[in-house]
């Protein structure tokens, strides 16, 4: 919720706005009708939002009267009358009273809105006990039997699928209200004794779904139709692959990565390019090798926040993890998201001092490859790849020993033959 002068306007919190001269999913924007009129908001909005504002006290008045006096109604009226209402006034109050009441509007402003309704928009208002005798009757349709306790818990169980908390339910379908703890905490448990859900860890739960099952043959995944740079001689690549490439720090990982991007371009690819680091020399390598302008680039250091473009080649230059034991968790996260949008991921991450993983026993679990870079010269102009685990290779073999040449001047680096 933002304030603008005495107005508190509720804002959208998930989502983007994009103003010329940013460009997303391949679009640029630009600006149209610079002079365009501005339009002011519309009379009957403003009298709603100015209706359902809090006081400064963060309190809705208890007299229903000195609510309506800060919103009178400037336009014509409407004038509805009963024939308007389906013939019954009483019933469409009722009925829009608990549409109200379904979506979340609180009963407090469920209150101002139909006393406002019926002051401004009737011929003929109600008396306001009329409207009060109404409100009574909505409680049928609240969340207050067990049975819609019940069904609450478990749509919003489907609804957010896993990771879910009794704090996130409590807040997602009790707007917090601390009294309802027990009834989650009841449901939670009786939904793992039957089997709808299921305890994933300490304080957290799992929607368990219906599997769809099928006997018809699955969707087949072609192999990649351009070379992956470095590793096509060797292995062989399907849309919706992860490859995890390991190198140590100030070793080269984003000269590599713009190395690859630049093979990619030269194949009609336009690369996504994610880097973590702020000012980030990439920029220079990119002039060198002749690419900048040729490829994607966002700064972003959390990869579980991470949306891929669709068919995209992307590069992560580099996956940071401050829990390294949450390695095979995140590339699960990432994997998932890979296999909705499909392309080619290449995640770049940190080595040891001795060139092994952080997370040996969990680095490897989705990708479909991965090598570690090893310097062979204190130049750094030479180099090889170990490739510690290939899904598809071609040939008989499941590691190779990949040698690699970096010339500092231009900014190349190149694989020599397979050895």
């Amino acid at each position: 919720m933002v304030n603008i002068e005495d107005t508190h306007i509720d804002t959208r919190t998930v989502g983007q706005i994009v103003i010329a001269p940013s460009s997303i999913n391949k679009k640029s924007y630009e600006w149209k009708n610079l002079g365009a009129e501005i339009k002011a908001v519309p009379i009957e909005l403003k009298n709603i939002l100015l209706t359902s504002q809090e006081v400064e006290t963060g309190h809705v008045p208890n007299d229903i009267n000195e609510k309506l006096d800060l919103a009178t109604y400037e336009g014509e009226k409407p004038q509805l009358t009963h024939n308007n209402l389906d013939g019954c006034c009483n019933n469409s109050f009722i009925q829009l009273g608990g549409v109200l009441t379904k979506i979340g509007i609180p009963s407090d402003k469920t209150s101002t809105i139909l006393h406002w309704l019926n002051k401004n928009w009737l011929e003929h208002p109600m008396k306001t006990q009329d409207i009060q005798a109404m409100l009574k009757s909505l409680d049928g349709y609240s969340v207050n039997t067990e049975e819609n306790h019940e069904k609450a818990i478990y749509e919003f169980l489907k609804i957010m699928k896993t990771d879910i908390s009794p704090s996130d339910i409590l807040k997602g379908v009790y707007n917090n209200e601390q009294t309802k703890s027990g009834l989650v905490y009841k449901y939670l448990s009786q939904f793992v004794k039957e089997g709808k859900a299921i305890r994933i860890g300490y304080g957290k739960y799992q929607y368990k779904e219906k599997v769809e099952w099928s006997d018809a043959a699955p969707e087949v995944i072609n192999e990649y139709q351009y070379k992956i740079p470095f590793f096509h001689s060797i292995a062989i690549f399907q849309d919706g692959d992860c490859l995890i490439l390991g190198g140590k720090t100030n070793e080269g990982k984003t000269t590599i990565s713009l190395n690859m991007m630049a093979e990619m371009i030269k194949q009609g690819i336009k690369p996504f390019y994610v880097y973590n680091e702020a000012g980030s020399r990439f920029q220079k390598i990119a002039k060198a090798l002749g690419i900048m302008g040729k490829f994607y680039h966002c700064q972003h250091s959390n990869p579980l926040a991470i949306e891929l473009e669709r068919n995209a080649f992307s590069i992560l230059d580099w996956l940071c993890l401050e829990n390294k034991a949450e390695t095979d968790t995140v590339l699960k996260h990432i994997n998932d998201e890979l296999q909705r949008k499909r392309g080619i991921l290449v995640i770049f991450t940190q080595l040891k001092k001795d060139y092994d993983y952080f997370a040996p026993n969990l680095i490897d679990h989705f990708p479909t490859f991965a090598a570690r870079y090893i310097q062979d010269n204190e130049q750094h102009t030479e180099g090889h790849w170990q490739c510690d685990k290939i899904k598809e290779p071609k040939g008989n073999y499941t590691t190779f020993m990949l040698p690699c040449i970096y010339e500092h001047e231009t900014r190349v680096f190149k694989a020599k033959d397979l050895i």
